[in-house]
C-alpha cells in the first residue's frame, strides 16, 4: 500500500467509533485481520470487512466466543501477552495455536493488562513495518476500550462482555449461549427480570461517574449481574420465585432507588438469556416513558405500562381521535380553570381508586383527592363505578 493511503486509513482511525472499525481498518492498513479480546478470552471484535476462508481463523477465532480450546489460550497469555506487558511492545510469536506467525500486543489501561491485539500473518507475510503498525493500532484500541462499555480485565466478569454480546443484538442460537454461560460458571435462576436504571444525569460525564459508583451498590445490595450499557444502568436480577410488586418485594430496592434517585424500567420475565436484548428493549422503554410522563415513582414495570407504549405508535397529531370525549371536556377544564383534574383522576384510577394511595403520590391531603374526585364525577356526569367506562376514560 502506498503511504499516502496508509497516512489516510491512520487517520481514519484516529476517528474510529467501535472496537469493529479499528479491526476492519487494520486489515486495510496491513492486508492481514486482526481480532480483539479480553484476558477472559472473550472475541471483543474481529476483522468482518473481508471473507477470510482459513479454516483456523474460522475455528479459533469466528466461532472462538463459543468454542474454544482454554487450555492453549491460557498457555498463550501466560507465556505470550505477558512478555508484551512487560516489555510494552508487540510480541511476534509462533505456537500451536494458530499455525503462522502472529503478533500480540497487550492492552493497557490505567497501568493495568485489560485485554490483547493479534496481528495474524493468514493472507500475507509479516513485514518489519507490521510490528511498529500493531503498536499504534493498539494505542487507539486501549482509548476506544476505555470509552466504550468494554472494561472486563479477568475470568470473574468475563459474563459482562458476553452480555453485552447479546444485547448488542449478535445471532447465537439457544445451545451456543447455554455453552457459553457453562464456561463461564453462570447459573440463572429461576425467575429472571431485566431492569433498565438511570438518574436525571445519565448524559452527562458526572452522570455516568456516578452510575459506575451506583453499580457497585446495586450489585452487592441486590446479589445480580449489573453493567453499564449505553449509558444505562443494566440489572439481570434473578430470583427463586417470581416478583409481583416492584419495587416493595425487592429487599433494598426501593432505598437503593431512593438513595441514588434512580428510575427502574422493568421487563416481563426473562425465560431464557436468548431474550435479553427483547427484555432490556421493554425495560428501556418504560423506564423512559415513566421519566416523560413525570411519575412520582421511581420503578415502572413494563406490563403496568405497556398501554402507554401502545399509544406511541399512533401519531400525536392523531391521539385526540382516540381521547374520550368527556375527558377532553375536563382537561379544557383544566387549562381554563388551572386545575389539575385530569391528572388526579389519572392516578386515582390507576392506583384502584385509592384515595390515601393518590394523596401520598401526588404529595396533596387526602381531603384534596377526595374534592377533586367529587368534581371530575360531577364535570364527566359519572360515579366511575362501571369498569367499561373507566377504562375508556
Amino acid at each position: 500500500m502506498e503511504g499516502s493511503q496508509t497516512i489516510e486509513l491512520l487517520c481514519q482511525l484516529s476517528h474510529a467509533s467501535s472496537l469493529q472499525q479499528i479491526c476492519d481498518l487494520a486489515y486495510q492498513i496491513t492486508g492481514n485481520p486482526v481480532f480483539i479480546s479480553d484476558l477472559a478470552h472473550t472475541i471483543l471484535a474481529y476483522t468482518k470487512c473481508v471473507d477470510i476462508e482459513d479454516e483456523t481463523w474460522q475455528t479459533n477465532i469466528v466461532h472462538a466466543q463459543l468454542s474454544r480450546n482454554i487450555m492453549n489460550q491460557n498457555r498463550e497469555v501466560n507465556s505470550v501477552h505477558t512478555t508484551s506487558e512487560v516489555e510494552r511492545r508487540p510480541v511476534v510469536v509462533m505456537d500451536d495455536y494458530l499455525p503462522y506467525p502472529h503478533v500480540i500486543k497487550t492492552l493497557v489501561q490505567d497501568h493495568k493488562a485489560v485485554g490483547v491485539l493479534v496481528l495474524t500473518s493468514c493472507l500475507k507475510p509479516l513485514e518489519e513495518q507490521d510490528v511498529h503498525l500493531v503498536e499504534l493500532i493498539s494505542s487507539f484500541v486501549a482509548a476506544c476500550m476505555k470509552r466504550e462499555r468494554y472494561h472486563i480485565s479477568d475470568n470473574r466478569n468475563a459474563v459482562e462482555n458476553y452480555f453485552i454480546k447479546l444485547l448488542d443484538g449478535e445471532s447465537h442460537t439457544r445451545e451456543q449461549i447455554d455453552k457459553r454461560l457453562e464456561q463461564l460458571d453462570y447459573h440463572q435462576k429461576p425467575y429472571t427480570y431485566v431492569l433498565a436504571l438511570c438518574n436525571d444525569e445519565s448524559a452527562s460525564a458526572r452522570g455516568k461517574e456516578m452510575l459506575s459508583q451506583i453499580r457497585l451498590d446495586i450489585s452487592s445490595a441486590l446479589h445480580c449481574q449489573v453493567l453499564l450499557y449505553n449509558s444505562l444502568l443494566i440489572c439481570v436480577y434473578s430470583g427463586d420465585k417470581p416478583v409481583k410488586r416492584w419495587p416493595e418485594d425487592v429487599p433494598g430496592m426501593e432505598e437503593l432507588l431512593n438513595k441514588w434517585g434512580l428510575l427502574c424500567g422493568v421487563s416481563r420475565q426473562l425465560t431464557h438469556m436468548d431474550g435479553l436484548r427483547d427484555r432490556f428493549l421493554q425495560a428501556q422503554a418504560v423506564m423512559e416513558k415513566g421519566r416523560r410522563l413525570a411519575r412520582r415513582q421511581r420503578c415502572y414495570h413494563y406490563d403496568s405500562m405497556s398501554s402507554f407504549l401502545l399509544l406511541d405508535r399512533i401519531p400525536v397529531s392523531e391521539l385526540d381521535n382516540f381521547c374520550h370525549e368527556q375527558v377532553q371536556r375536563l382537561w379544557a377544564y383544566d387549562l381554563q380553570h388551572g386545575t389539575e383534574l385530569c391528572v388526579t383522576l389519572q392516578v386515582y384510577l390507576e392506583q384502584a381508586k385509592s384515595l390515601s394511595k393518590t394523596a401520598e403520590l401526588m404529595y396533596i391531603h387526602r381531603n384534596t383527592v377526595r374534592y377533586r374526585i367529587k368534581r371530575c364525577m360531577e364535570l364527566l356526569d359519572n360515579e366511575l363505578e362501571d369498569g367499561n367506562e373507566i377504562f375508556a376514560f
